[in-house]
């Protein structure tokens, strides 16, 4: 599994916060980009954009995340998690 580059340095404030927060919970999946972009039918190149900031996924993409992530674990995360990272999304919009 390849690592991801490091984040631009001049991506804004709330881009940044919000992309941190996708590589975290997509690190807990112990997948490639290529691989999870398959799994769930999705170009590769636009995910890995949504990890790398400069894009912002829609909500549907991020509770895949959130989805898949609680089936590896097997383990749900919490409401106040949800909203923490709906808090950066909305603000990264």
């Amino acid at each position: 599994m390849a690592e991801l580059r490091p984040l631009a340095d001049d991506l804004n404030s709330d881009a940044r916060a919000l992309a941190r927060m996708l590589r975290e919970l997509f690190d807990g999946l112990d997948v490639s980009v290529r691989r999870y972009a398959a799994r769930r039918h999705r170009d590769a190149g636009t995910f890995s954009r949504y990890l790398s900031g400069t894009r912002v996924p829609p909500w549907e993409v991020i509770m895949d995340l959130f989805t898949d992530l609680a089936e590896h674990r097997g383990t749900a995360a919490t409401p106040a998690a949800i909203e923490l990272v709906r808090g950066l999304h909305q603000t990264a919009v």
